[in-house]
């Protein structure tokens, strides 16, 4: 198993001017075929509760690899760690687009 192709993006740019709701975070990528793909966000405050939904994102790959999922607590600057199976991504989040 592998993950390949990881890609971030922004999917509620903010409009000019407005600071109401922070950016949502988008990841993608490919995995195995229905493979498990686990995304963890190591740059969350430490004292905050073990699994708690902004520091494990859980998103399965469809029959053909692909897989997406929402970041809620993403930000620049973090530190995320993919895993699928045996592979493991380590990436810090610079530019998101």
């Amino acid at each position: 198993m592998s993950l390949d192709g990881v890609r971030f993006k922004r999917c509620n740019p903010t409009p000019p001017g407005k600071t109401e709701e922070p950016p949502k975070v988008m990841v993608e990528g490919k995995a195995a075929p229905n493979a498990e793909v686990l995304i963890e966000n190591k740059s969350l405050a430490s004292f905050a509760p073990a699994g708690e939904a902004d520091t494990f994102v859980h998103a399965r790959a469809g029959a053909d690899g692909s897989f997406s999922a929402e970041l809620p607590g993403a930000r620049e600057g973090d530190q995320l760690k993919l895993r699928s199976g045996a592979s493991v991504v380590g990436v810090r989040l610079k530019n998101v687009e």
